[in-house]
This record gives structure tokens, C-alpha cells and sequence, in this order.
């Protein structure tokens, strides 16, 4: 899976963990900074929607845009 979360001109790219399916890679793009991606856990609502919470901003999965990737 990768998608993405966008705000404009900055935004969010996401993608399966590959050492823990239970997490998600988060990372911030857009800026002129050094970009790290962090693994951030899956969690879900009481009504079941899932989201990841990078520095405190919940960002739900189901909001994201699906991105296709050539292997």
C-alpha cells in the first residue's frame, strides 16, 4: 500500500511498514528540511475508521489518495 495525505503544497506520503504490518512509514514532504520517515502504529476510532498520528495530527486512511508505484 502507498498513499498519500496532501495539505496543499506540503503534504504526506505513507506506506506498509515492511518490518510490522501493524505500522505504518509516515513521511513529511514538501519542504526544504531533511526527510526522515518514522513507523507510526494503526489506530482506529470507536467507530472503526483507521488512522496514523504523526507529531499529534491525525491523519484517516480512508481521506488518503491511493498512488501507484512501478516495481
Amino acid at each position: 500500500m502507498h498513499i498519500t495525505y496532501s495539505l496543499g503544497i506540503t503534504g504526506y506520503e505513507l506506506w506498509s511498514d515492511p518490518d510490522n504490518p501493524d505500522r505504518l512509514m509516515v513521511l513529511f514532504v514538501g519542504t526544504q528540511r531533511e526527510q526522515i520517515a518514522k513507523s507510526y502504529k494503526v489506530l482506529q476510532t470507536r467507530s472503526g475508521r483507521q488512522f496514523v498520528r504523526p507529531y499529534g495530527r491525525r491523519i484517516y486512511l480512508d481521506q488518503c489518495l491511493p498512488v501507484r508505484t512501478e516495481a
